[in-house]
Formats: structure tokens, sequence, C-alpha cells
């Protein structure tokens, strides 16, 4: 739901919300609102197909196991480094002793673009490879790649250096049926996933520490013991950061999604010395930089907000100054969350709460003077974050403790 009320409640005798947004049961960009990205990005549907939306246009994004809703999806910019990852042994990888069968399976698209890898001769090493692809040493990568059962009972997906002599990581899957597992990982940072995402399909994903390595492949072997069967692979994707994003098709060299913007500057509902505003959502890549769930600022300066400190999943919350006050909750990729911010004084008194818990008084809380609400972001653009947003609520007063902690109960 999305509503405005035609005159701001601060000035009304009410005390409900004068600003709701819920993309979960409304998925528009609302009147007023600005979206923005200057390349495609792409998004699962209610039928587990992924999409391409085109520039500029928002993405409401599903659950790819299951089709159900997850909100609006907001990314930072990401460059899939691996060339034309859209046809996997194809122009510009290297085949180890492997017939290449491309469009010949179904892809997360629905379109048969996948390809059928196959090893040519039993007890050979059988494999296909990216180019040569240049990396930062000591950063951390995530690696990501759609698969389907062919015949091969085990299958490896590993990433070599540049030379295609040195390990940096790999990942086992075994088949039961048409369901892989995972089982076995070495080098690999965090843990492997595997995800169903369309039918017959999954997607393994899996992080490293690229260590002293300035260059890299990603090999994928048909059948890890060497004999003569099949998987199928699509769409691959090299990425900065410790979490797979949506992904990106490369059809030549490698490309870059650009980062999304969610904002409005038309804050006729807000009253300018008193209010409230709890968000619920979803961080991805809590491992990496900061991220904000929302700001309310001048563009300039920091104004009013929640986000997640650099380099770990905990929630903290601030009003008008540099500094934060921590909210006692720590995400993990992927984890639900509601935290808001309850200020008087246009900022200058504040306190927050996130799932609930007891409200905390917000340190060195200062007057702010507000001119945009940003989703996902700060500061006209200035930051940019991996978030799903499900929902965001104003309240024109400053809710007390008790009222926050259970507007923030999941």
């Amino acid at each position: 739901m999305y509503r405005v009320q035609s005159r701001p409640l601060w000035q009304n005798a009410g005390g409900g919300p004068s600003l709701v947004l819920d993309f979960i049961a409304n998925p528009v960009v609302p009147a007023g609102w600005t979206f923005s990205r200057a390349s495609t990005a792409t998004w699962f549907d209610a039928q587990r197909v992924m999409r391409t939306a085109a520039l500029n246009v928002a993405r409401f994004d599903h659950d790819p196991a299951t089709g159900a809703a997850l909100g609006l999806r907001l990314e930072s910019a990401m460059a899939n480094l691996i060339p034309n990852s859209a046809a996997v042994g194809g122009a510009g990888w290297r085949s180890i002793s492997t017939l290449v069968t491309l469009n010949a399976l179904e892809a997360p698209d629905t379109s048969i673009t996948a390809s059928v890898l196959a090893a040519k001769l039993a007890g050979t090493t059988a494999f296909v490879h990216t180019p040569i692809i240049a990396i930062g040493a000591n950063n951390t990568y995530a690696v990501s790649t759609w698969m389907q059962k062919g015949s091969a009972e085990r299958s490896v997906v590993r990433v070599y250096d540049g030379s295609v002599q040195t390990k940096i990581a790999e990942v086992f899957l075994a088949w039961s049926g048409s369901v892989p597992s995972i089982s076995n990982t070495t080098g690999v940072k965090g843990p492997a996933t595997i995800t169903p995402s369309f039918a017959g399909g999954y997607r393994l994903t899996f992080s490293f520490n690229s260590a002293l390595s300035t260059t890299c492949a990603l090999l994928l072997y048909p059948d890890a013991d060497n004999g003569v069967e099949s998987t199928g692979f699509c769409d691959p994707q090299l990425e900065t950061g410790s979490f797979p994003s949506s992904y990106f098709e490369t059809t030549g060299a490698a490309g870059t999604r650009t980062a999304d913007f969610m904002t409005t500057s038309d804050l006729s509902w807000l009253d300018p010395q008193n209010g409230t505003l709890v968000f619920g959502g979803t961080f991805f890549s809590v491992a990496d930089g900061g991220m904000f769930a929302f700001s309310l600022d001048d563009n300039a300066n920091n104004g009013i907000g929640i986000y997640k400190i650099n380099g770990s999943g905990a929630l903290a919350a601030y009003s008008g100054s540099s500094g934060s006050t921590p909210l006692g909750l720590i995400v993990s990729d992927g984890q639900r969350f509601k935290a808001g911010i309850a200020w008087s004084g246009a900022g200058a008194s504040a306190s927050a709460s996130a799932n609930g818990n007891k409200s905390l008084a917000v340190a060195g809380a200062q007057a702010v003077k507000p001119a945009e609400l940003c989703l996902g972001g700060a500061r006209n653009h200035q930051f940019a974050s991996n978030v799903l947003v499900r929902s965001l609520t104003y309240w024109s007063r400053r809710l007390d403790d008790a009222e926050l902690a259970g507007a923030t109960t999941l």
C-alpha cells in the first residue's frame, strides 16, 4: 500500500502514519518518487523466471526458489568480470577435452541458451575456462553460475590463477537425481550455497580471497570423476564482494550494472519538527562496506537514518551527526529486519529500535533540515546499498519508546 494523506497528519488530531510504502502488497514506484539506474538489470517474477528490467525501471523481485515477493531490489554498481558469460564454452572460452553444445538447455529466463559440457574421453580431465581475468590481490570475489543435471553424478567448479596452474578455490557438487548438494569445498570464504531457481536449474554461489593472485580464470568441469558424463552450465558471474548480486549478462567484454537509486524530494507528508520512520527489508553483502536502509538528509550532510556499519551486519541509527548508536542487532546476508528512528526538535533528540528491541537514545543527535528521502542510499546518490526494501512507514509524531519497539517487531 502507498498512502499520502491529503494534509500532513502532524496538523491533524490523529496519530496514524502519513506515508506508507508496502512494496510487497503494492510493487510500484509511488507518485512523487524517482527511480533511476543507468543500465539494465535482472530480477525474478512470481513464476520464478528471470526477467530483464530496462534502464530506469525498478525491480520488484521474487524468491527464485518459491516465487514469493521480496520487495524493491536496490543494488550498488557491479561489474561481471567474465567476458561472454552468455555463452559458456563459446567465443573467448577455452575448452580442454570437452565437447561443448551451445544453446542446448533452458536458462533462467526460459531461453534455450544454456550449454551442455561433456567429457570427450574417459580418464582425462575435461573442463572449459573463461579468458584470463584481471583481479586485485588480497580482495574478496563472489562467483555464481547456474547448473543443470546432465549424466554426471559429480561436477566441480574451480577458480585458478591466471596461469591455470594454481588452484584458488573449488566447490564439488554431488547430484542425487536432478538435485545437487555441495559435497566438498576448498579455499572458499564462508559457505557455498546452491539454490533452485527454475525448472531443473540451480544457482551455485561462493566467494574466495584472491591472496597474491592478480589474474584468474573460472573453470567448469562437467564430470568430477573424469568419466565421459555431462553437466549443464549457464550465466556465470565473477564480481568483487563477498556475496553474489543479481546476474548481469555479458556478450563480449566484461560489463557493468550501474547502481539503483530511489528518492523523493516531495516531503509534503513530513513534519519538519517531529516524526518516526520504520524500515523493513533485507541487506546483502553485509561483510562489505557500509549500507543505508534509508536517509532523510539535505543532500550533503548526515541526516536521519538507519544503516549497517562497514564490514559487518551491525545496525546503527544516526540523527544529524557523524556519530551513531548501535541498535544491538547484527544481521546476516538475506536476514529480514525492521528498524526505526523517532525524533523531535527536528532531529535534535532521537531514539531508535530494531526488531522490537528496547528503544535506545541516539547519541549526538542534532537538528537537520532535510531536502530528500532516499531508500538504500544517502546524500544525493553519494552512497548505494545492496538491499531489498519491503516497507517504509512514517508517522508525523515521535512514537514513544514502547510504540517504537512495537512498530519494529517483525
